[in-house]
């Protein structure tokens, strides 16, 4: 009996012990959660979509903001300078924009939960992924896909396609960060004409307009990196060494002889320009300077833009096929026989 009674006293010791150390750790661990959450949401804006549902989301899915492969200030954790389209986009919008990127950055696996109170999320969450790949260029491993799940007519979840495992990309992005810094080693002293040129020349005469099949030639990487590009390729490749300059530059889609075609907008010291990268690399690879820094006027006998999203009645955005706020390029002072003078390239 007196065995039987030592027996349980050490049991209940035991217990007590591991009762202790099971607390402590759960307490370690709530605190370890809760000061992520607020870390995180010390980064977040007041949005229409409830407090309970902000709090469900971030607690399970980390936000952190996506890393410039460049060397140059990254501005992403301040919310105005996330890019040009997140500037024209209200709060829930901005809001599904920084869940997304934080989604590509981390490429976040499955579905995650972006809504349970917009009714009109399918549209919104479009407008901030397209607005994602237009002001990222360096984002080259999406595929362009992502798909919407419904559950009980009001609860939204967002899965994103992805064209390569993270490995991969960590490893093609720092080839990407090597190529630009390179790049941007060479024009420290240039002004923002002089950037331009360079950049128009590099990819002129370095990159060739071909398709392989293996989606990087959409990517700002193909071009760079691989030497091969479709349009996207080349206006992403242009839009991203123009970002990694300060110099603003923004895609622009439209139509040119009955095809989908891609080129930029780029902001100089008196206002936008229409530049054409792709239809100016066709005289092996010496560049035509054709559809440099042309009005859109000029540009206009050859090209027709896509709409805009301002332009569309229905707000049915099922694809991405639009412009997102692209300005009218107007200015002259840096246009293509004033401009030309200003440098003659080396390589």
């Amino acid at each position: 009996m007196k065995f039987i009674k030592n027996f349980l006293s050490i049991v209940l010791i035991v217990a007590v012990i591991l009762a202790g150390a099971y607390y402590i750790d759960f307490n370690e661990i709530g605190k370890t959660v809760s000061q992520k959450l607020s870390q995180i949401q010390l980064n977040t804006v007041t949005s229409p979509i409830s407090e309970q549902n902000q709090q469900h989301h971030y607690k399970t899915q980390q936000s952190s903001p996506v890393i410039l492969p460049y060397s140059q200030t990254d501005n992403s954790n301040n919310n105005e300078n996330l890019g040009y389209c997140y500037a024209q986009m209200d709060e829930r919008q901005q809001l599904y924009y920084r869940l997304i990127l934080s989604a590509f950055e981390d490429m976040w696996d499955g579905f995650f939960e972006i809504s349970n109170s917009d009714p009109n999320c399918k549209n919104n969450v479009n407008i901030a992924f397209n607005g994602v790949l237009n002001d990222n260029p360096e984002i080259f491993w999406q595929d362009n896909t992502y798909e919407i799940k419904i559950s009980n007519e009001t609860e939204y979840s967002l899965k994103i396609g992805f064209s390569m495992d993270k490995n991969e990309r960590n490893q093609k992005r720092q080839l990407l960060k090597n190529k630009l810094n390179e790049i941007l080693d060479k024009t420290k002293t240039f002004t923002k004409p002089q950037k331009e040129i360079f950049f128009y020349e590099l990819l002129c005469r370095n990159t060739e307009y071909s398709q392989i099949d293996q989606n990087t030639e959409y990517t700002a990487f193909g071009a760079l990196c691989e030497g091969i590009a479709m349009c996207e390729g080349y206006a992403k490749a242009m839009q991203l060494l123009c970002k990694a300059s300060n110099i603003e530059c923004l895609l622009v889609r439209g139509v040119v002889d009955g095809n989908l075609h891609m080129w930029n907008l780029i902001n100089l010291s008196d206002g936008w320009y229409e530049l054409d990268v792709t239809l100016s690399d066709r005289d092996n690879c010496t560049p035509n300077y054709i559809y440099f820094n042309a009005t859109s006027d000029e540009i206009s006998a050859s090209h027709s833009r896509l709409n805009d999203i301002t332009n569309i009645d229905t707000y049915n955005l099922s694809d991405l096929s639009y412009n997102f706020f692209l300005p009218e390029a107007t200015a002259t002072l840096y246009n293509r026989d004033a401009i030309i003078p200003l440098y003659e390239y080396t390589p």
